[in-house]
């Protein structure tokens, strides 16, 4: 198993004067089947959410492993942990859906409370959580007091069994490096209807739980390197971000999320075909943590994000739209300063012969147009696509995030970046952002070269015009990087 120390990183924001280092473990995958592994992308990070294995396998949700108190099914998570192992990828952990038995009732049904916990509300529970699984525990109080038992007892048995499993197998079955506290809670009453002040006390007892820390606690650590990150938040300084960063739960000692969190989490969807709203979203984010004192130099990740409809509600009506897309997108979030994103996601499987509702990388047959042989399964062009910007990435250095200037009717965007290793020194990403239009682009001095996404080379006169479109290119200077001296080698 893989392990990444992310205090060992140079956290560079995004802020006038900052550039981005592209961490090498930038890129993962939420994987929706465990017949999908091993994943044929480069990917360094899984998420589980909802995943699906087979019968008598559980869930990856909570009420689908703790089926009563004393009752657990890891099938699914051990799975998954084997599946991970195998490729050497980091894993996430996302708790959600509260057992039947842990929700609080009374006789006008499951308790909810509003966001700041001074009245009682009711939700609507998603589909994955029905009936009652999108309400929070019972034994814990609206203002975050109470003994939250239910919750204390699942994160001690699953971060026990993954833990001893891996300690017993190492190279077989994964730990979890990351733990989230719930998906989307604090904008998504489908999801979890309580109280920022419950969510806060979950986070404290998780910390505690899992690493040994955090105020008060007491516990020995399940696994010591473990880190945990915010409920995925909205991003780009939101005000619910912002109350439920600084809520305080009522217990003795009690921290803030920022306080506790390790690492700060939102998601960074960008509504087809406006893949560039991931750029601004990224750097606000980082603004705002970089500004919040308990949570400045903290990591950022974007732990769900590619496409969702837009404003006529329709994803990108071709694969070759979908892969445009899908490149604009990783390049600007790399240049905004998120030092992890994972793909919601690898393998949701088109129902038609084209992208469908969420972005989708590989599939398991050819009847909706992914038709590239892979190791396992087929690839669609954004899963091509995605391979050839992960290429992209690697050792570059960004000068800040990417901008975009005015030409006719919609922009051109640029990425300004230096390398080594990668056959150049000084680079630039480009491309024009209105679907099947092109713009003429008049290539600085320095450039000699350009890449497509299939990887074809041209020459190209410094100073000329090119056309671009929304297709991104690489363009590069003459310059082969000089090798460093004095520094060891880092395998990653």
């Amino acid at each position: 198993m893989k392990a990444f120390a992310f205090s060992a990183l140079l956290f560079l924001g995004t802020v006038a004067g900052f550039g981005q280092t592209v961490p090498p473990p930038f890129l993962g995958v939420h994987t929706n089947h465990i017949a999908a592994w091993p994943v044929a992308v480069p990917a360094n990070l899984f998420r589980t959410l909802n995943s699906t294995d087979g019968p008598n396998k559980g869930g990856s949700l909570w009420f689908q492993m703790q089926t009563d108190v004393d009752t657990y099914n890891f099938g699914e998570i051990d799975d998954a942990m084997q599946a991970t192992a195998a490729q050497g990828v980091a894993v996430t952990y996302t708790p959600q859906g509260v057992p039947s038995f842990v929700v609080g009732h009374d006789t006008n049904g499951p308790i909810g409370w509003s966001l700041d916990g001074t009245k009682r509300r009711s939700c609507a529970c998603a589909n994955s959580y029905t009936p009652d699984h999108c309400f929070p525990p019972g034994d814990i109080n609206a203002d975050g007091s109470g003994t939250d038992a239910g919750w204390i007892t699942f994160i001690t048995a699953l971060a026990t069994h993954v833990h001893a499993s891996h300690v017993a197998n190492p190279t077989g079955y994964s730990d979890i490096s990351y733990w989230e506290n719930g998906n989307e809670w604090t904008y998504n009453g489908q999801q979890f209807c309580g109280s920022f002040a419950q969510m806060a006390r979950m986070l404290t007892d998780e910390k505690c739980i899992v690493t040994g820390t955090g105020p008060g606690c007491t516990l020995p650590p399940i696994n010591a390197s473990a880190q945990v990150m915010t409920i995925a938040l909205n991003g780009g300084g939101d005000p619910l971000d912002k109350e439920y960063v600084g809520t305080i739960p009522n217990i003795p000692m009690g921290e803030t999320p920022a306080q506790l969190a390790d690492i700060f989490n939102y998601h960074c969807y960008a509504s087809f075909p406006n893949a560039e709203a991931a750029i601004n979203l990224g750097a606000s984010t980082l603004k705002f943590v970089s500004n919040n004192p308990d949570l400045k130099g903290k990591p950022v990740f974007c732990t769900e994000g590619g496409w969702i409809v837009g404003a006529h509600g329709i994803p990108p009506d071709t694969w070759q739209h979908a892969a445009d897309f899908t490149a604009r997108f990783l390049l600007g979030l790399a240049s905004s300063g998120v030092q992890r994103f994972i793909i919601f996601g690898y393998d949701f499987y088109s129902s038609i012969d084209g992208p469908g509702n969420l972005e989708q990388l590989s599939d398991i047959s050819t009847a909706h147009g992914c038709t590239v042989s892979s190791s396992h399964g087929f690839l669609c062009e954004t899963g091509v696509v995605w391979t050839q910007i992960a290429s992209w990435l690697q050792g570059i250095t960004f000068a800040g995030p990417c901008t975009g200037t005015p030409s006719g009717t919609g922009r051109i965007w640029t990425c300004s970046h230096t390398t080594a290793g990668n056959g150049y020194q000084s680079g630039q990403f480009a491309w024009f952002d209105v679907l099947d239009d092109t713009a003429l682009y008049q290539v600085p001095d320095t450039f000699t070269r350009q890449e497509d996404m299939s990887g074809t080379i041209t020459a190209v006169v410094s100073g000329s015009s090119i056309p671009l479109s929304n297709s991104p290119v690489l363009l590069m200077d003459d310059s082969l990087p000089v090798a460093p001296t004095g520094l060891s080698s880092v395998v990653h």
